[in-house]
């Protein structure tokens, strides 16, 4: 007979132990959640009527609860960040998320997160920016912004660090041969896409980027009667996905096909349609897994363009 030596005893059980406390916290990351102790949280990222969006997550959460007999507690994050933070928490401190496309490729490239809806808004699933100049500028493309015509290339974004009106375009000008950080160019911070237009129909940039076309709103000004004739549209960036809903990967398949079933019944009923408007003003859900968001990653890869680069 082998004799087992205190030291090994010692070993083995603290091995045991450990194996017990692995299994304990697996139980407690994915058996129990769904239960009214242990409910999934859906941490809800800021936007819009915070208010409404409580009110309409809530009630999503009840129908889910009628539907599948899971509990759902609903919260709104202080900022997207914060979501970030939540779900690289241990045990994660959030199941369900409504992450825009900047926050999905941080959380996802941390293994945090798991795409499996798109909202959409306008009848788009997908969001794009677009380069506006003024009319008597001599600009037509973006490779124009580097000719001798034009003197002080300076390009108007709303927010440094926004994926859709500061990377997108950042990535298009790297794309066409242009390296914007240079002494020859730079970017104007004017804090929104309304003062985007008002900075290239002053003339104090000579392009800008916004993400939400503003010019028919602002051409209806006193300020602005002129603007159509002052400022055009001259290109667009690739399309980026709309905020959506993913999953953490604790969630069990089991517990996520049936909380993505109950979202999609929710999707094809009136009432629910309201619900889910009352969210993002989606107009409409439907399933994606991270399929649409590999563009974009090989869009990043090939211009150099880093997730440090995208702030939330």
């Amino acid at each position: 007979m082998v004799e087992i030596t205190k030291h090994k005893r010692i070993v083995i059980g603290a091995a045991a132990l450990l194996l017990l406390l692995t299994l304990f916290g697996c139980s407690r990351e994915t058996a129990e959640l769904g239960t009214q102790q242990e409910p999934f949280v859906w941490f809800l990222s800021p936007e819009g009527d915070l208010e409404q969006l409580q009110n309409s997550a809530e009630q999503i959460a009840a129908q889910i609860y009628e539907l599948t007999g899971y509990h759902v507690r609903t919260s709104i994050a202080s900022s997207e960040a914060a979501v970030l933070s939540a779900l690289a928490e241990r045990p994660t401190a959030a199941h369900i998320t409504t992450l825009s496309a900047a926050a999905y490729l941080h959380a996802s490239n941390r293994g945090s997160s798991a795409a499996a809806l798109l909202g959409a808004m306008g009848g788009e699933q997908y969001s794009r920016a677009y380069f506006i100049t003024h009319q008597d500028s001599g600009i037509g493309e973006l490779s124009d912004l580097f000719s001798e015509s034009v003197r002080t290339p300076r390009m108007a974004i709303a927010t440094f660090g926004s994926l859709s009106g500061h990377i997108m375009p950042l990535i298009h000008l790297r794309e066409a041969g242009l390296e914007p950080d240079s002494e020859n160019f730079s970017f104007i911070e004017t804090g929104g896409d309304a003062e985007v237009i008002a900075a290239v129909y002053r003339g104090e940039a000579v392009a800008g980027a916004i993400t939400e076309n503003l010019l028919e709103e602002l051409s209806a000004t006193e300020a602005y009667e002129d603007l159509f004739e002052q400022v055009s549209v001259f290109g667009r960036t690739d399309p980026v996905p709309v905020r959506g809903l993913q999953f953490s990967p604790v969630v069990a398949e089991i517990a996520r096909r049936q909380i993505l079933n109950a979202l999609l019944q929710l999707n094809e009923r009136p009432t629910g349609q309201e619900l889910i408007f009352g969210l993002y003003g989606w107009e409409a859900l439907s399933e994606h897994g991270d399929e649409p968001y590999e563009p974009l990653r090989e869009l990043m890869r090939s211009t150099n363009v880093s997730l440090e680069d995208i702030q939330l």
